[in-house]
Protein backbone atom coordinates (compact mmCIF):
# COMPACT_ATOMS: atom_id res chain seq x y z
CA UNK A 1 0.00 0.00 0.00
CA UNK A 2 2.79 2.46 0.74
CA UNK A 3 3.49 3.03 -2.82
CA UNK A 4 0.28 3.50 -3.53
CA UNK A 5 -0.21 6.39 -1.06
CA UNK A 6 3.51 7.74 -0.94
CA UNK A 7 3.71 8.18 -5.14
CA UNK A 8 0.15 6.97 -7.56
CA UNK A 9 -2.25 8.70 -5.66
CA UNK A 10 -0.29 11.94 -5.09
CA UNK A 11 -0.11 12.35 -8.52
CA UNK A 12 -4.10 13.30 -8.47
CA UNK A 13 -3.80 15.47 -5.58
CA UNK A 14 -4.92 18.82 -7.73
CA UNK A 15 -8.66 16.51 -8.49
CA UNK A 16 -8.87 13.89 -5.87
CA UNK A 17 -12.22 15.10 -4.24
CA UNK A 18 -13.00 11.67 -2.48
CA UNK A 19 -11.17 8.75 -1.27
CA UNK A 20 -12.03 5.39 0.34
CA UNK A 21 -9.99 3.38 1.38
CA UNK A 22 -10.05 -0.50 2.74
CA UNK A 23 -7.07 -2.55 3.56
CA UNK A 24 -5.39 -5.32 6.07
CA UNK A 25 -1.95 -3.17 6.89
CA UNK A 26 -1.69 -5.20 9.98
CA UNK A 27 1.76 -5.67 8.87
CA UNK A 28 3.07 -2.01 8.33
CA UNK A 29 1.91 1.44 9.62
CA UNK A 30 0.66 3.94 6.96
CA UNK A 31 -0.54 6.62 9.37
CA UNK A 32 1.84 9.24 8.25
CA UNK A 33 1.42 8.34 4.35
CA UNK A 34 -2.06 8.22 4.81
CA UNK A 35 -1.87 11.46 6.76
CA UNK A 36 0.48 13.44 3.99
CA UNK A 37 -1.69 12.33 1.61
CA UNK A 38 -5.07 14.39 3.35
CA UNK A 39 -2.81 17.67 3.47
CA UNK A 40 -1.65 17.64 -0.02
CA UNK A 41 -4.88 16.69 -1.62
CA UNK A 42 -6.75 20.67 -1.26
CA UNK A 43 -9.85 19.30 -3.05
CA UNK A 44 -10.60 16.15 -1.16
CA UNK A 45 -13.68 16.70 1.10
CA UNK A 46 -14.68 13.11 1.85
CA UNK A 47 -12.23 10.26 3.28
CA UNK A 48 -13.30 6.71 4.36
CA UNK A 49 -11.04 4.65 5.60
CA UNK A 50 -10.59 1.40 7.34
CA UNK A 51 -7.42 -0.07 8.53
CA UNK A 52 -4.95 -0.47 11.08
CA UNK A 53 -4.51 2.74 11.92
CA UNK A 54 -3.50 4.54 15.44
CA UNK A 55 -6.47 6.56 17.42
CA UNK A 56 -3.64 9.48 17.31
CA UNK A 57 -4.04 9.29 13.30
CA UNK A 58 -7.92 10.55 13.89
CA UNK A 59 -6.92 13.09 16.53
CA UNK A 60 -4.30 14.67 14.06
CA UNK A 61 -6.77 14.75 11.40
CA UNK A 62 -8.93 16.57 13.58
CA UNK A 63 -6.23 18.68 14.01
CA UNK A 64 -5.28 19.81 10.93
CA UNK A 65 -9.04 20.23 9.97
CA UNK A 66 -8.93 22.99 12.70
CA UNK A 67 -5.83 24.67 11.80
CA UNK A 68 -7.59 25.12 7.96
CA UNK A 69 -4.97 22.52 6.99
CA UNK A 70 -7.72 20.01 5.34
CA UNK A 71 -11.25 21.01 3.81
CA UNK A 72 -12.76 17.46 4.99
CA UNK A 73 -16.70 17.31 5.62
CA UNK A 74 -16.96 13.75 5.43
CA UNK A 75 -14.39 11.85 7.55
CA UNK A 76 -15.60 8.09 8.16
CA UNK A 77 -12.90 6.05 9.96
CA UNK A 78 -12.68 2.63 10.92
CA UNK A 79 -9.69 1.34 13.34
CA UNK A 80 -9.02 -2.26 13.07
CA UNK A 81 -7.47 -3.49 15.97
CA UNK A 82 -5.72 -7.03 16.96
CA UNK A 83 -7.53 -7.24 20.22
CA UNK A 84 -10.51 -8.79 21.45
CA UNK A 85 -11.36 -5.44 23.13
CA UNK A 86 -11.32 -1.96 22.12
CA UNK A 87 -11.76 -0.62 25.73
CA UNK A 88 -8.97 1.90 25.12
CA UNK A 89 -9.89 2.85 21.78
CA UNK A 90 -12.98 3.43 22.65
CA UNK A 91 -11.80 5.80 25.73
CA UNK A 92 -9.01 7.49 23.81
CA UNK A 93 -12.28 8.47 20.82
CA UNK A 94 -14.86 9.46 23.22
CA UNK A 95 -11.74 11.92 24.55
CA UNK A 96 -10.72 13.42 21.19
CA UNK A 97 -14.72 14.12 20.03
CA UNK A 98 -15.00 16.07 23.29
CA UNK A 99 -11.95 17.66 22.72
CA UNK A 100 -13.32 18.52 19.13
CA UNK A 101 -17.15 18.52 19.43
CA UNK A 102 -17.54 22.29 18.10
CA UNK A 103 -15.69 21.06 14.89
CA UNK A 104 -17.26 18.19 14.26
CA UNK A 105 -20.93 19.28 15.30
CA UNK A 106 -20.18 22.66 12.40
CA UNK A 107 -18.33 20.96 9.90
CA UNK A 108 -17.99 17.38 9.92
CA UNK A 109 -20.05 14.29 8.75
CA UNK A 110 -17.85 12.09 11.33
CA UNK A 111 -17.97 8.69 12.04
CA UNK A 112 -14.85 6.55 13.76
CA UNK A 113 -15.09 3.52 15.54
CA UNK A 114 -12.38 1.21 17.11
CA UNK A 115 -13.24 -2.25 15.23
CA UNK A 116 -11.71 -5.97 16.70
CA UNK A 117 -10.29 -7.74 13.79
CA UNK A 118 -9.42 -11.41 14.64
Amino acid sequence: MRPTLTNLLPAYKHILQKLTLEFNNSHESLDEELLQLVLSCKKLFFLKIWAFLRVAFVERLLQNQAEGKCTLRTMKVRIYTNRYETIEEDRMLRDIFRRYRDLIDSELNYFVIAYPMM
